[in-house]
């Protein structure tokens, strides 16, 4: 039973370690750069690190300043996984844009298919599945 205590003591550690000084700032630094070329390996941790310090911090004082709730550690867990989860979404709907964007134009260039011809098609369906 001590060591099962131990290795989940352990785990525990680790993943705290990485909630609060590197997912939320990795997530935050997708959400800004999106492509792979916009940042280096280096200068990406760089930035996860620094922005998740500073998200930690910004919503433990939200937490206890603005909203009122107690300073507990689970109270701090779910703040920055809601947190985490916000950039991630962030990121995911900043990454569909930049793709419909750089269809759109690539498309532009050669002329064959654009999204304002597929909204006219689907426009033209639309008219024809309603009388």
């Amino acid at each position: 039973m001590d060591i099962l205590g131990w290795l989940l003591g352990g785990i525990r550690i680790v993943l705290g370690f990485l909630l609060v000084l590197f997912i939320p700032g990795l997530l935050l630094s997708l959400a800004f750069f999106p492509r792979q070329s916009d940042l280096s390996s280096i200068e990406r941790l760089v930035y996860a690190t620094t922005m998740s310090i500073g998200t930690a911090m910004l919503s433990i004082l939200v937490m206890d300043g603005v909203l009122g709730l107690d300073m507990t550690p689970e109270n701090i867990v779910l703040a920055l996984i809601a947190v985490s989860i916000l950039f991630a979404l962030l990121w995911g709907i900043r990454k569909l844009l930049l793709t419909a964007y750089a269809t759109e134009r690539v498309s532009k260039i050669t002329g064959k298919f654009s999204l304002k011809n597929f909204r006219n098609i689907q426009g033209i369906l639309k008219r024809f599945g309603n009388p």
